[in-house]
């Protein structure tokens, strides 16, 4: 059997009875019980010639296995990197939003659940930008009245200082809260003498 094999005959007990069984390191075996006897005819053959090209196939395997592997990996590599492209942007627009572009608007991704977050963060930068534009007018409001009130002040001030007459405000405590020119002509006392005291 091939160059190294034997077929020889074994007993009942296991042991030969026809032949012998060869010296190899790696046999292949194969046993046939022939009928009506207490016989088994048993083929050993060399394995090295038949598993040598198993040995070299699993090799190929091997290496085809660790590069599949390697290429699987490349590719989540780069699905992970393109799926997570989306997040890396929204970030740096929120830190676009966060310095006060309101202006900024994020391309809105294929991806549903990144899509919605986009559109979350669009509609939320549109608020912003809407308050901020709210708050600018109603500083400049608030500016405007505030110089109406100084130049009221002022012109009331001037009226007030310059009246002939004693004019003078007190709280609901009575004590002196205004003092005009008039008062200290009449009264003799000057602005800082009496405010703040009783009347």
């Amino acid at each position: 059997v091939g160059s190294r094999g034997e077929a020889y005959l074994e007993g009942a007990s296991g042991a030969p009875v026809l032949g012998r069984p060869p010296d190899l390191k790696e046999a292949l075996t194969g046993r046939a019980r022939i009928p009506q006897t207490p016989w088994t005819l048993v083929l050993t053959a060399d394995a090295t010639p038949y598993l040598a090209p198993l040995r070299a196939l699993a090799r190929w395997m091997a290496l085809l296995a660790v590069g599949t592997a390697a290429a699987l990996a490349l590719l989540v590599a780069w699905l992970i990197r393109r799926a997570l492209r989306p997040l890396a942007e929204m970030e740096g627009g929120a830190r676009q939003l966060a310095g006060g572009d309101l202006a900024y608007r994020f391309e809105v991704p294929k991806t549903a659940e990144l899509a919605s977050l986009a559109r979350e963060f669009n509609d939320l930068a549109e608020n912003l930008q809407k308050r901020n534009k709210e708050l600018e007018d109603r500083i400049r409001e608030l500016t405007e009245l505030h110089e109406n009130l100084d130049t009221s002040e002022a012109r009331y001030r001037t009226l007030l200082d310059n009246s002939p007459v004693a004019v003078l405000g007190l709280s609901r405590q009575h004590h002196i809260t205004a003092w005009n020119r008039g008062a200290e002509r009449i009264f003799g006392f000057g602005e800082k003498e009496v405010i703040g005291k009783p009347l």
